[in-house]
């Protein structure tokens, strides 16, 4: 029997072992190796920091996916790979042997190796820890965030909201560089005004240079910033296994090629934040790309096991971008355009409860009634975009000797179109009164 290696239970694999538990692969033996039974979505982490959702809103566990996918769980992670006698080192020492082995493990923090980072700094890498690093930075009176990118601003937002509804200090957010600097500059600007609105210190332009146990020196100002909680967001770095192996790589991140294969061998897949694409530019370390990747890395390792023809994955380098910005606002982020309000943050939470929803499949609880109205909400809207193309071809297509028949159908449908837009706002309206109440 042949053995397939899944390393990480990021988006991607989640949704192999779902096409597990529906297809088994004939005569393979499938083994998770992760550190943790909870995989935590990164879309939601912000909104759990607010205080809009809880822990167990926003993570999904894999336990039963595993028994439903009989796949073998080895709580444990990998510390090398040796691609020449296919097998991976686990952290207690153990070799796993493979036939293909895929890896969605995902990036690490950079700017860690600055000394007392690590002593003193929390980091969002492994996500797992998000539970304990949750109360720590709660509690915390001198709150300091490191990183002015979108995940450290996205939290900034959340913990700053938090904290002037629980009469906390403000926070200080540090930033080497503008907020959000790979954006359009107008949306720094505005960022940034949202930000001070909301009561945040910011420090931008400014490095840290040293980190003590309860304070962070900054350059080129030499000025220090008390804290009693240090988080530590300043973008993603490559994990050691791949620099540290034989595997083609760029700067630490494996090298595959379209079929999500690494360069060379053909039994090593992988997908997400921890590779690069052979013939493309670095594509952004977002939790967009993953999911895009996953139906092509299910019939990829369907393929290689079956003998069939590969799929190639093709990246889109443009994708929405939605921020919580608090009080259940959001900035929606499209092509160089930004949208901000609280219709946004409804379109948001619907696509990550929705992505919730694709993997835990449970009964929504009581305060969870709001996502009912969302889903109508969605519902209720396509209706009324394909009732409008609709009129719009009926119009468009009358025939002089059907009049009369036009001249009803052109009256119906007008008041038929108008009656749908006022339910659409009627339900919009209850949407956001039901949002407003949840959660309390």
């Amino acid at each position: 029997m042949k053995h397939l290696l899944l390393v990480g239970a990021g988006h991607a694999h989640l949704y192999v072992l779902k096409k597990l538990g529906k297809h088994s692969l004939s005569d393979v033996k499938v083994t998770l190796l992760s550190p943790n039974e909870h995989q935590y979505y990164s879309g939601m982490l912000a909104g759990c920091v607010e205080g809009i959702y809880s822990i167990d809103d926003i993570r999904i566990y894999i336990g039963q996916m595993l028994k439903k996918a009989k796949v073998q769980w080895i709580k444990d992670v990998a510390v090398s790979i040796d691609p020449e006698n296919k097998t991976v080192q686990t952290g207690n020492g153990e070799f796993l042997p493979y036939d293909a082995v895929s890896f969605d493990i995902g990036s690490l923090t950079s700017g860690t190796d600055l000394p007392g980072v690590l002593e003193y700094a929390e980091t969002l890498k492994p996500n797992y820890r998000f539970p304990v690093l949750l109360e720590k930075v709660r509690n915390a009176e001198e709150l300091v965030i490191v990183g002015g990118g979108v995940a450290g601003t996205e939290l900034a937002f959340a913990l700053q909201t938090w904290r002037n509804q629980n009469g906390k200090k403000p926070l200080s957010l540090i930033s080497s560089s503008n907020l959000m600097e790979k954006g359009a500059p107008y949306v720094s600007e505005r960022v940034k005004r949202f930000l001070v609105k909301k009561g945040a210190k910011l420090y931008l332009f400014q490095r840290a240079s040293e980190v003590n146990r309860d304070n962070i020196v900054l350059s080129p100002t030499d000025s220090k910033v008390p804290f009693d909680a240090l988080l530590w967001v300043t973008g993603p770095s490559p994990p050691k296994l791949f620099a540290e192996s034989s595997l083609p790589n760029a700067n630490g991140y494996l090298l595959v090629e379209d079929t999500l294969q690494a360069s060379g061998y053909p039994s090593i897949f992988g997908v997400g934040d921890c590779i690069q694409m052979t013939e493309s530019p670095p594509l952004a370390k977002a939790g967009v790309y993953p999911v895009r990747q996953a139906p092509y890395l299910w019939k990829n390792i369907k393929g290689f096991f079956q003998g069939s023809r590969m799929r190639r994955y093709k990246p889109h380098f443009s994708f929405l971008s939605i921020l919580a910005t608090g009080n259940r606002e959001g900035l929606m982020l499209y092509l160089g355009r930004a949208f901000h309000g609280r219709l946004i943050w409804l379109i948001k939470t619907f696509m990550d409860r929705r992505f919730i929803w694709l993997y835990i499949r449970r009964k929504r609880e009581e305060h969870q009634v709001s996502s009912k109205w969302l889903t109508i909400f969605a519902c209720t809207l396509i209706t009324t975009i394909l009732v409008g193309l609709i009129f719009l071809f009926v119009v468009s297509t009358y025939h002089p000797v059907m009049s009369t028949m036009a001249t009803f159908f052109s009256s119906f449908i007008n008041r038929f179109f108008a009656g749908l837009f006022f339910f659409f706002l009627i339900i919009l309206i209850l949407v956001l009164f039901f949002e407003r109440i949840s959660f309390k």
